[in-house]
């Protein structure tokens, strides 16, 4: 089950973490966490899985996704964009 999934839990739980949100591609790890939880005597949290964010061509969307560009004079303008796309 290798060390990160246990590492993340026993960081969510040291740190209080009651909800966490990550993409859809994630789901997989959910349970392994909710597992090692339970081995930990640890309630685990919430999680809330979301759609990807793909290109045209079906690729996922990271934040190391194509060239980086995004102007910050208008923030709201920025969000309104970002909640519009997902």
């Amino acid at each position: 089950m290798g060390c990160y999934q246990l590492a993340v839990v026993v960081d969510d739980a040291e740190s209080g973490v009651t909800q966490v949100v990550r993409g859809a591609d994630l789901i997989g790890s959910t349970p392994r966490q909710v597992y090692l939880c339970q081995c930990l005597g640890v309630e685990p949290p919430h999680y809330y899985h979301l759609p990807l964010a793909l290109t045209d061509q079906g690729e996922k969307i990271s934040k190391r996704h194509g060239p980086v560009s995004i102007s910050s004079s208008n923030p709201s303008r920025l969000l309104k964009q970002t909640l519009e796309f997902l």
